[in-house]
């Protein structure tokens, strides 16, 4: 897994603000991380996907995260989100999901593949 936040305060690639707490959503999940709430912070952002904001994303990097330092760490979790960055700038990523199997992206006529298309790919890839 990497981060490609899909707004350009943090990704130079993405030429507007598409997910506008995207940036603080990437950071509050590398946080949890390391406090192993990481399972309660994706869950809650995704339970509150349509009405995130970054502020709601930093309080809930704290109440739900248990990330007590989030803004005296953020800038440099976000420096290291930007190695991500270029990474799939390096792959012209432009989405996400964006999926790769065995070093190839996992599209079909520049859509993701369905779930069932996904499993035929790896049934492929592993034989």
């Amino acid at each position: 897994m990497k981060d490609f936040p899909l707004n350009s305060r943090c990704n130079a690639v993405v030429p507007i603000e598409m997910h506008g707490a995207a940036c603080e959503a990437a950071v509050a999940v590398r946080l949890a991380a390391e406090h192993g709430t990481t399972q309660s912070m994706v869950q809650w952002l995704f339970a509150n996907q349509e009405s995130l904001t970054p502020d709601s994303v930093k309080a809930a990097a704290v109440s739900v995260g248990q990330i007590p330092d989030f803004a005296a760490r953020y800038d440099g979790v976000v420096k290291a989100i930007a190695e991500d960055v270029q990474a799939g700038a390096t792959l012209q990523i432009r989405s996400t999901p964006s999926v790769f199997v065995n070093g190839r992206l996992a599209r079909l006529d520049e859509r993701l593949l369905s779930a069932a298309e996904f499993r035929q790919a790896l049934l492929i890839e592993l034989r």
